[in-house]
């Protein structure tokens, strides 16, 4: 059988991380942690397509959570709390926090001398789920990024950084 391309592998990686994941969420209930799976687009991935996995604490104002995109991947650790005023009436029951973002990518492409490795990004957002905290979530961050090592191939070496996921928490 011939090599998979390029693009495929990157596919198959991608379903190989879902899958290691999946067999951690079942204890992670057991300490009210709930998984999410995610899809969209995020700057920590350097832009692009970006799916993501997601632990969130029920019981602590953190999460955590990993992303693989066309062009990059990385990882986050979040601080989130509830606003002061939530959802009222008919949206009482859906969950509303906001956080802070702090994410490493690493860039996919070509490396060399004064070529980063990778970038940073602070966001703050908002994510909406239901308030049982299992169903459909999105999640929308605005902040800035910058390099990591060197400036980027594509000579821009910080701004600002977004990201728009939606999906599913566990």
């Amino acid at each position: 059988m011939p090599p998979l391309p390029f693009p495929s592998r990157r596919l198959a990686a991608v379903a190989a991380a879902l899958l290691a994941v999946a067999p951690l969420a079942r204890p992670a209930f057991a300490q009210r942690l709930h998984l999410g799976l995610l899809g969209g687009s995020t700057d920590l991935t350097a832009g692009g397509w970006s799916l993501a996995t997601l632990l969130i604490s029920e019981a602590r104002p953190y999460s955590f959570g990993l992303q693989l995109g066309n062009k990059g991947a990385g990882a986050m650790a979040e601080l989130a709390w509830h606003p002061q005023r939530g959802p009222r009436g008919p949206w009482s029951d859906v969950d509303a926090f906001e956080y802070f973002s702090l994410g490493i990518g690493s860039r996919f492409g070509p490396r060399g001398y004064g070529v980063s490795w990778g970038q940073w990004n602070l966001l703050a957002g908002s994510r909406l789920m239901p308030a049982d905290h299992h169903g459909l979530v999105f999640d929308v961050g605005v902040g800035m990024f910058g390099t990591l090592g060197g400036s980027s191939p594509d000579g821009v070496n910080g701004g600002f950084a977004g990201r728009v996921l939606f999906g599913w928490v566990f």
